[in-house]
């Protein structure tokens, strides 16, 4: 780790805003030239690098042979959504399906070692994301996918693409070795995002498991806080009428729905009046008019909508309402982090191969499809906002998203929740000024215009609000529609409306 002039003293409140489903590539692998780096910084990016993936013998590849990188600007693809689960993943990095017949599966239903090679543990090669997203579109959509409707997969946004990241990225500082906790989709790495570990389980089904005490009751991080008497919110838009989170943990945290959980509203105003909370986590809208950046599929034969710049407008207003608060005896732009990232990177291609991580219980326990718990997930984009960080900052030091809560226990004297946590880097590095910056040193964010789509409440489900859709009716119950009956975004929406009127 670099030397660091200072320490996070002088934060006293923390925000940390989680989009879904993108890799660091995909979202800032073009950041940087390489001529045009910071002066004695190294960026693990993808310019004038020589990357691609092979194309599969059976595939329609025309004369060629690999897909390269290169710059994408269509702002939903990947469309359709690639593989998220565990072993979609495994192909991702290795290039293997193993057995063959895996091919053909839907995850749930994958059969052992789960694509990973003969010859494990051995590093990942990182060329298998063609291979999969082709496997993938095949079992979402029943038909082979054309060179140029796979070929997506390997694409990543130049900065004009996305400039509110961009700018931030540039303007503050950006972790580049940032990766995810488990080679996996949403539910693990949320959870562990709060709790540094997910009770061993690695994909989003069987649903029960995440609302039954005997399997999701680990000890969160708002429970740290709040024994040492410190405050937290988690804000979330009304339109999604729960919180993810909430339901995510719901064993432990749903008796403080009423009072911890709060509209986006309520953000803008604590932020506004300085009472933000010491820390203070947001959720994106996931199904209406959602600005997650969580990509559309395609199943009943409609294609779903879903463009990045929603979530890119989402991240100005948050950073927007944190640069312009000023309360004197608050929270204001001088004492307030914000950290940007994601959860997962939804399948979407990355060049850099996880590494080996401590497994979060001493006795090492395989959990769910036999995974161990001992290696990482993909990089995701992760930047660090605050008064205290100098523009053009590039941190390469391995960092998780348990190193997120790391710092938390390290500020405030918390402790740490499982080995996991124990054993990751803090964020002390990006607050690297000794001086605090002055706000007209801020940048002023430019996002693109979000193109309105075609249709928001007909867009049919994408796996991941399919997937909260289930994990709400196997939490709150219900004797009124099934889950399996709600197949658009705007019945899950009244769906959830009436779940939340229940549980309240």
């Amino acid at each position: 780790m670099k030397e660091f002039q200072t320490s996070f003293d002088n934060i006293d409140h923390f925000v940390v805003l989680m989009e879904e489903n993108r890799s660091f590539d995909n979202l800032l692998g073009y950041l940087y030239k390489a001529e045009k780096v910071p002066a004695d910084q190294h960026f693990e990016g993808v310019a004038g690098k020589n990357l691609s993936n092979p194309i599969s013998p059976q595939a329609d590849s025309a004369q060629w042979e690999h897909v390269d990188v290169r710059p994408g600007y269509t702002m939903d693809n990947p469309n359709p959504d690639a593989g998220e689960e565990y072993p979609h993943v495994n192909t991702q990095l290795f290039g293997t399906v193993f057995p063959a017949e895996n091919a053909r599966l839907k995850a749930p239903r994958m059969k052992p070692p789960y694509n990973l090679p003969d010859k494990f543990p051995s590093e990942p090669s990182m060329n298998g994301f063609v291979l999969d997203y082709i496997n993938n579109y095949k079992v979402l959509t029943g038909y082979e996918p054309r060179y140029a409707e796979y070929r997506i997969i390997m694409d990543c946004f130049p900065p004009d693409a996305v400039p509110v990241m961009s700018t931030l990225a540039w303007g503050f500082a950006v972790c580049d070795h940032w990766h995810c906790e488990v080679p996996s989709q949403t539910f693990p790495n949320r959870l562990f995002f709060h709790a540094a570990q997910s009770c061993g389980l690695v994909i989003n089904e069987p649903y029960g498991n995440w609302v039954r005490k005997g399997t999701n009751n680990a000890q969160t991080i708002f429970e740290r806080l709040e024994s040492k008497g410190l405050s937290w919110k988690v804000y979330y838009d009304p339109q999604e009428h729960l919180s993810l989170t909430a339901i995510l943990h719901f064993p432990r945290l749903w008796r403080h729905i009423r009072t911890n959980f709060c509209y986006m509203s309520q953000f803008f105003e604590d932020a506004r009046t300085g009472n933000l909370p010491h820390y203070a986590f947001i959720e994106p809208r996931l199904f209406v008019n959602n600005n997650d950046m969580h990509p559309p599929t395609k199943v009943f034969g409609r294609v779903g909508h879903s463009s990045v710049l929603a979530g890119e407008a989402l991240i100005a207003t948050v950073y927007d309402a944190i640069r312009l608060s000023d309360s004197p005896t608050g929270s204001n732009y001088l004492n307030t982090a914000l950290l940007i990232t994601f959860d997962e990177h939804g399948g979407c291609y990355d060049h850099v191969p996880p590494p080996a991580a401590r497994p979060p219980q001493p006795d090492g326990r395989a959990g769910q499809m036999d995974f161990g718990f001992d290696r990482l997930g993909v990089r995701v984009p992760a930047i660090i906002v605050s008064a205290y960080t100098a523009p053009g900052t590039v941190i390469n030091t391995p960092l998780q998203h348990t190193s997120f809560i790391k710092t938390l226990e390290e500020k405030w004297g918390l402790g740490p929740l499982t080995e996991r946590d124990r054993s990751a880097n803090d964020l002390r590095e990006a607050f690297n000024l000794s001086q605090p910056r002055t706000r007209d040193s801020w940048p002023i964010l430019k996002p693109r215009l979000v193109p309105r789509a075609d249709t928001t409440n007909d867009d049919p489900l994408n796996p991941l609000q399919r997937h909260i859709v289930e994990l709400v009716k196997t939490a709150i119950g219900g004797a009124d529609v099934a889950a399996s009956e709600v197949r658009t975004v705007g019945e899950a929406a009244s769906f959830l409306r009436r779940k939340a009127e229940a549980l309240r």
